[in-house]
């Protein structure tokens, strides 16, 4: 089996939040919660085929706590729940969302209640620079667009 090293470490502390566009909310009233699809441990469908996970799990927290009907829109990608924040799709996404200017502008970002890293792992010898090199990222993620300036450049 061939051994792996960890040649390059980008490290992203990723701060899970809820991220709200802004509005007034009444007790009782339906919000709809943005979540990805298939991205466990966040958000996932069991066998049963009941939508689960620990994002999930904190949005019907959230949802109960205040008196709120929620309903679920899963999404393919990253990007897909910013735009449908950012377009008032969906009320509020229980995600691992770095905070950036840009999107700051466009919703409210909470408290972070959990803390990640994010890490670029490769054989021995391999650097962003390697010609034919394949990187696989989340698409509309911050990390998504460290690679891509890495990569090109810009």
């Amino acid at each position: 089996m061939p051994k792996f090293l960890c040649h390059i470490m980008i490290v992203f502390t990723v701060s899970i939040s809820f991220v709200m566009e802004t509005s007034t909310f009444a007790r009782g009233e339906s919000l709809v919660v943005g979540v990805m699809k298939d991205s466990k441990p966040g958000s996932w469908r069991n066998e049963k085929g009941e939508l689960t996970g620990f994002s999930v799990d904190v949005a019907r927290a959230l949802c109960t706590s205040m008196s709120a009907n929620c309903s679920f829109n899963e999404m393919n990608s990253m990007q897909e729940l910013i735009d449908a924040l950012a377009n008032n799709r969906v009320d509020f996404v229980p995600a691992s969302l770095m905070e950036t200017p840009e999107r700051a502008a466009k919703m409210l970002f909470t408290t972070p209640y959990l803390r990640s890293s994010s890490y670029l792992i490769a054989r021995q010898g391999v650097s962003l620079s390697t010609p034919g090199l394949r990187v696989a990222v989340m698409k509309g993620t911050v990390q998504m667009k460290y690679i891509q300036s890495r990569l090109t450049g810009n």
